[in-house]
């Protein structure tokens, strides 16, 4: 805008924003018509412009407000992936030793089984010796 070119685009921007917003035409209408005239109008305008900057500034905040919470967002969700992770190891680790215990198991029923025979042939032996 150093340029008269730029300075006379900027002034035709400005002129297009204000005729598209029915509300602004009235505000500065309004202003115009009181005492002052175009100081009215330049006072207006510049409420307008602090009300715009304001709200500029609140939505910047509100901005970085957001980005900062996607941020933690961000590391609880991390936590939680590693947290997922650690304990579907852990249940891995724990199904492998499942499997494991339900084979030592089954190899000690079989290792067992003809001792439990013996044991009940040696009683019913010991009880046929007592009751002959």
């Amino acid at each position: 805008t150093g340029t008269p070119e730029g300075r006379a685009a900027l002034a035709q921007e400005a002129v297009a924003a204000i005729n598209d917003d029915v509300q602004l035409r009235k505000a500065l209408k309004a202003a115009g018509d009181g005492p002052g005239g175009a100081a009215g109008r330049r006072a207006a305008v510049q409420r307008l412009l602090d009300l715009c900057q304001t709200e500029a500034a609140q939505h910047e905040e509100d901005i970085l407000a957001t980005v900062q919470g996607g941020e933690e967002g961000q590391e609880s969700l991390d936590l939680a992936l590693t947290a997922a992770t650690d304990m579907t190891d852990r249940l891995k680790t724990f199904s492998s030793r499942a499997v494991e215990l339900r084979g030592f198991v089954e190899r000690l029923r079989r290792e067992t089984r003809p001792l439990e025979h013996a044991q009940e042939h040696v009683t019913l032996s010991i009880l046929a010796v007592k009751n002959p």
